[in-house]
């Protein structure tokens, strides 16, 4: 295909300069957005990439080598993506134009952005707008993977499958020493990662359950992690007596890089529909997600995922959980 507005300036890596990448919203926003960043980094591996995101969650990408500058999404530069031309002279409109491409992807149209009239793919020459388009279900990550690639003009992904990008490139992070559990090599017994928490209260799975799933783990003899972050302070108190009691670790907010490999390493990783469960999923984890039928589809991450879903979370089964989780354990 023709890439629109752009012709073979698209296809000429060696005219790609500088590009800017833009990705608004959480830690899962940004990750179901993965595929298709590392998409174009293998496209354009000599460019240099800035990446608008939220600086806490980018960190992750700029550490893993896909994107070599983190813009945070609140910097005044950005607001030139929503707002009208700006006067000659503005530096903000200068920022902007001092890049070769310019790609936004978006959960739905958003006025203001160069493009960002309706679903699909919108805008010319150097400016793309990825918008979602929720009418044909088709899961997020994908979507954006797929309409990437046909935006830049590549009838298939140059050196890279959907599946392989979306995985986090660990090897080119630096190893963390304090990790708390020893290498898959050197264990003797299973390591569960639990994450009991979600951005929304409606995604979570009732605490209770977690816990008598944990129990019954480490009944099972397997060594164990709880994680929780700022969204889930509520939960904290009794999360953290839970560990105590079975002789788990609690790592609260822990570093997205230490979390990363710990994930990496885990035998299985047990979650809600979270950004935690995301970047498990891209670490490479063996995951068990509890999701919501309305959102299993489009939101639900790749990788070994593997999912349990209801109208509503808490309607999932304590045991339909334990049997699954056992299950993956043995294999």
């Amino acid at each position: 295909m023709t890439p629109p507005g752009g012709g073979e300036a698209f296809l000429a890596e060696t005219r790609m300069k500088k590009i800017l990448l833009v990705r608004w919203g959480g830690l899962g926003d940004l990750l179901v957005a993965l595929p298709a960043i590392r998409l174009v980094r293998s496209g354009f591996p000599s460019a240099a990439i800035t990446l608008v995101c939220r600086r806490e969650y980018g960190s992750l990408l700029l550490q893993a080598k896909t994107v070599d500058e983190l813009v945070g999404q609140d910097d005044s530069r950005v607001l030139s993506l929503f707002s009208e031309a700006a006067p000659a002279g503005d530096k903000r409109a200068a920022w902007l134009e001092g890049f070769d491409l310019v790609v936004t992807w978006l959960n739905q149209a958003k006025g203001g952005v160069p493009g960002a009239s309706g679903g699909g793919t919108e805008g010319g020459g150097r400016h793309l707008a990825i918008c979602y388009d929720a009418r044909g279900r088709e899961a997020i990550s994908l979507f954006f993977f797929q309409k990437t690639r046909e935006a830049v003009g590549w009838e298939k992904p140059p050196g890279a499958d959907f599946q392989e990008c979306a995985r986090l490139p660990l090897s080119t992070m630096t190893d963390d020493p304090g990790l708390p559990f020893p290498r898959r090599p050197g264990r003797s017994r299973p390591l569960i990662v639990i994450h009991p928490g979600s951005g929304g209260e409606k995604k979570r799975w009732p605490l209770e359950n977690f816990l008598e799933i944990a129990g019954r783990l480490r009944e099972r003899n397997a060594d164990g992690v709880f994680v929780t972050g700022e969204a889930e302070a509520a939960l904290d108190r009794r999360v953290e007596a839970a560990a105590r009691s079975i002789g788990w670790l609690w790592l609260q907010s822990p570093a997205l890089g230490s979390l990363a490999k710990l994930l990496a390493d885990a035998d299985l990783y047990l979650g809600n529909d979270s950004g935690v469960t995301h970047l498990a999923a891209a670490c490479g984890a063996r995951v068990l997600a509890l999701f919501r039928n309305d959102l299993v589809d489009i939101w639900r991450p790749f990788g070994e995922s593997h999912f349990l879903s209801a109208d509503f979370v808490d309607l999932i089964g304590l045991e339909c959980v334990w049997s699954a989780a056992a299950e993956l354990l043995c294999n």
